[in-house]
């Protein structure tokens, strides 16, 4: 391997690692970090765990649970008092022993016990003291709540044949194994498990993370105990186990599928990628996950209940229905493609996750960043190779992140979590193949810190030309990312480079952060858009970088195919003569990457005041002769902050500037799909289609009302067509009445593929009605609409008209408590009101969130909905500095472009 083609692995492997942490950029560093008044959250180190033997019966008619839990440990110190985790637990105290592991006879005395109900300790303290060195067991007999709220061991439901089945299953990351079963709930106490069940006898399938080894007769003949294998050293969190009537489809027992009965028929592509996507994985990390102790093998479960998009177990992985379940004749290919990726993301963590674990969550980072990596690059490496998901990663990751990170209460990638509610925070956000390879070997079974993954890598690169740790801790220990900018001269031929952190809001700061930069770059005169390997660097030690070209040119391009993490401002000639370029027939000898960042970093230094708009605006009328989907989404990606700074009067300027950018593109597409389409293609017409009836195509609406009079004349017998569902539904729901949206409501009541329950879940938010919005508001905070899918419905109602904001914003501060009771997290409903202030337009709007919120600090107890209302300030300071020129040139590009 050349010398910068390794510069080009480290500096990708930076960019994936700093951008897949989106969640956690998101979330302000101040919320995060424990406050000085806070308690220690974390167990001290006087004893380890060795193996839980668990033995665990729900019960579902009272919705309990009955538990045993026998811990072996070992203490590292003398010491009388044992630190765990526990909460909602009802331990019976007096059943409560501690032995020697070697003789059980031997019982040491619990003189008391203390629960502490914030940080979940729960404290035994003991009359003799614990000699180091030495094993000890503690057993707990306890009850706990099958509960709702799709944590811990819960409860959950799907109708069969009109009857409701129950099922149990569980959901332990981050902080939730302690509502099992009393635990050292640290990602770093790892241990070994022995799960035993105890269900009723029509609750045939019981699976947990290992094969089952054996299932015996209850004395009352109606119960039946399966024991499972033990499973390998790991991490509390990892724990799974599903109590149902599921169906499970296996070729063999090494690889099986499971879901609801009637959902059955949309397991064949998951047990069709699944077993192809883990092989490779085996053989692109040189090690076999058969070679993972006790994993014989991989089942992947779709549940109807189900908080996150999926989850990790080793040897279960657990999905929502939309993350696991596919079928070609009524999902989308974005539902197929989520299916595919999703897999790879969560077969991926086998290796990095469950083997090797991260220390604590500050590195989660480790865990997640690799995942997130291989679900678009793996999945197209080793499954779906014509999706073009490398390219898709760019914009639909990188670019997002870069938005989030861009903030000055982003934080870095490792920085301190403490609490439970601060772990959960984060949890929302290697093509060096041979260096994670040694990686997985050198810490298999261990937790994990930075420091060992750069230990691992450091190998695989001449030293002399990349020192790993020094390069990559500039971009995980610190917050943001630069903007780098460039110069060109009067001879054309000469460059002054330069870096600054790139801040939305403060422009003129005076932040010093400066990182360790591998630039790259094309020119008119040497378009080579395909050679990304790093050319020269920008040390955080230099103030700037002189580079002289062999030539002159009329303009350059640096981040090839934004391989690295930062953005790139250009002086006006330069951007002129880009601009140009782009407008010419030959666009396309700019790379599609390169063309989807001149959008991204354009809009986003014009909002961040570092660009003029009408510049960044006039480079962006080049997109009208684009057809690549990617330039496209990024486009709308950032026109929507606009969009929504625009009043009601202002807003239909807005829609004929961005009908006029789409017209080519419409025609080009039409309504309906060809034979031809890639993949792109299908997904670029869904995001045109879905503008274009939003913002008054006449022939858009007339074809999307067309589909739909015919779903509605022959509702069993017609299929809309999959990929152009989404905007036939909204746009029949934007224009229709009451009849319409009753019509999709009914056929949401009786979907049975949850992918399409989502698309119309999404498309009952599209109506315009006021009546009609208010009761479908009343319906998502009732039972009708599952738990998972209250936030997400919720989003539709005021997501897709500006003019739905002001309606939800009062049936919010009005029915506070309704909601309250709905959502399991107060955080949604906080999310739910921040969301809505990232939309207003009036400082009415701020006003009425300020009342609603005074006195609630405390119950909210976070800075979401008080940072939401600075940034709506800002949002309107920002607009009256700004929006009127936009609008102007707009009002002026529109009438040009609709004549």
């Amino acid at each position: 391997m050349g010398r910068f083609q390794k510069f080009e692995k480290m500096k990708e492997f930076c960019v994936i690692l700093t951008c897949l942490v989106g969640a956690i950029l998101t979330v302000p560093i101040d919320e995060l970090e424990p406050k000085q008044a806070e308690p220690n959250y974390r167990l001290p180190d006087n004893v380890i765990p060795i193996n839980y033997v668990l033995e665990i019966e729900p019960i579902f008619t009272n919705f309990t649970f009955n538990g045993r839990a026998t811990i072996t440990f070992r203490a590292l110190t003398t010491t009388n008092i044992i630190v765990l985790h526990q909460n909602q637990l009802i331990i019976n105290e007096q059943a409560t022993l501690i032995t020697l592991a070697n003789n059980a006879a031997s019982q040491t005395v619990i003189t008391g016990t203390d629960w502490n109900n914030v940080t979940h300790h729960y404290t035994l303290h003991t009359a003799s003291v614990l000699a180091p060195n030495v094993d000890y067991v503690i057993s707990f007999t306890y009850t706990g709540i099958l509960s709702d709220d799709m944590r811990g061991f819960y409860r959950s439901s799907y109708v069969e044949n009109q009857v409701t089945k129950w099922l149990g299953t569980t959901q332990m990351q981050p902080t939730h194994a302690r509502r099992v079963f009393p635990s050292f709930d640290e990602p770093k106490f790892k241990a070994t498990f022995d799960i035993s069940i105890i269900r009723s006898n029509n609750h045939t399938t019981t699976v947990s993370n290992t094969r089952r080894i054996s299932s015996t007769p209850v004395i009352d003949g109606l119960r039946t105990r399966d024991t499972f294998a033990q499973t390998p050293i790991m991490s509390t969190y990892l724990v799974a186990f599903i109590v149902s009537e599921f169906q499970i489809r296996s070729e063999n027992d090494s690889f099986r599928v499971i879901a609801r009965p009637d959902a059955f028929d949309q397991t064949f592509y998951a047990h069709y990628v699944g077993p192809k996507l883990l092989a490779q994985l085996e053989t692109y990390l040189d090690y076999p996950y058969s070679n993972m102790t006790a994993m014989t093998k991989m089942e992947m479960a779709a549940l109807p209940d189900f908080s996150a998009g999926a989850m990790e177990n080793w040897g279960l992985l657990t999905y929502r229905e939309t993350a696991l379940l596919y079928d070609a004749n009524v999902s989308t290919a974005l539902a197929q493609q989520r299916v595919a990726t999703v897999i790879t993301h969560e077969q991926s963590h086998m290796w990095f996750g469950d083997l090797v674990t991260c220390d604590w969550w500050e590195f989660t980072w480790l865990n997640e960043g690799f995942a997130r990596y291989f679900q678009y690059h793996g999945t197209a490496l080793l499954a779906e190779t014509h999706w073009e998901l490398p390219y898709q990663f760019v914009v639909e990751q990188l670019q997002v992140v870069m938005g989030m990170d861009s903030l000055e209460t982003a934080h870095p990638m490792s920085h301190t979590v403490n609490s439970p509610s601060d772990v959960q925070g984060i949890f929302d956000s290697i093509s060096y193949n041979k260096g994670a390879s040694q990686y997985l070997r050198a810490n298999a079974y261990q937790t994990t810190t930075p420091q060992k993954l750069y230990d691992a890598l450091q190998p695989n690169v001449v030293a002399s030309v990349l020192e790993v740790a020094e390069f990559l801790n500039t971009w995980t220990t610190q917050s943001g990312y630069p903007v780098v900018t460039v110069t060109r001269g009067q001879d054309k031929k000469s460059l002054t480079i330069s870096q600054k952190r790139f801040l939305l809001k403060n422009p003129n700061h005076t932040d010093q952060t400066r990182w360790e930069i591998k630039l790259n770059y094309a020119t008119s005169q040497q378009k080579n858009f395909q050679a990304t390997q790093s050319t020269l660097s920008l040390s955080r030690n230099q103030t700037s970088l002189n580079l002289t070209l062999s030539s002159e040119v009329d303009w350059v391009i640096f981040n090839i195919q934004q391989t690295g993490y930062y953005r790139v401002n250009y002086d006006t000639a330069t951007w002129e003569n880009i601009s140009k370029a782009l407008k010419t027939n030959s666009y396309s000898d700019i790379h599609v990457l390169n063309r989807a960042q001149v959008v991204d970093d354009t809009l986003n230094l014009a909002r961040g005041e570092l660009l003029d708009y009408k510049l960044a605006l006039s480079i962006l009328q080049y997109i009208e002769g684009e057809t690549n989907y990617l330039p496209w989404l990024a486009a709308f990606n950032n026109l929507i902050y606009i969009q929504r700074r625009f009043s009601a009067e202002q807003l239909n300027v807005y829609h004929k500037y961005v009908l006029g950018l789409v017209d080519n593109i419409y025609k080009a597409l039409g309504f309906s799909a060809r034979p031809n389409d890639t993949r792109l293609d299908i997904y670029n017409r869904a995001n045109i289609l879905n503008y274009a009836c939003k913002f008054g195509h006449s022939g858009c609406i007339e074809s999307a009302i067309a589909e739909f009079t015919r779903l509605v004349e022959q509702p069993q017998t017609y299929r809309v067509p999959v990929d152009i569902r989404p905007v036939v539904y909204c746009t029949a729901i934007t224009e229709g009445n009451s009849s319409t949206w009753n019509f999709m409501w009914n056929r949401f009541l009786t979907e049975n593929v949850a992918a399409e329950q989502v698309v119309i879940l999404t498309a009952l938010g599209c109506t315009k009605d006021p009546a009609i919005l208010k009761d479908y508001l009343a319906k998502i905070i009732s039972n009708s609409v599952r738990l998972q899918d209250k936030q997400s419905a919720f989003t539709s109602t005021y997501n897709n008209h500006d003019s739905n904001v002001q309606i939800v914003l009062d049936f919010v501060t009005a029915n506070y408590s309704s909601i309250r009771n709905s959502f399991d997290n107060i955080g949604d409903v906080a999310t739910i009101l921040s969301n809505l202030a990232a939309r207003f337009s009036n400082a009415a709007q701020i006003s009425q969130l300020e009342t609603f919120y005074a006195g609630k600090e405390e119950e909210f107890a976070s800075k979401t909905i008080p940072n939401a209302i600075a940034d709506a300030k800002f949002n309107l300071e920002w607009a009256g500095r700004h929006v009127d020129d936009i609008y102007n040139y707009m009002r002026g590009s529109a009438s040009q472009l609709v004549s």
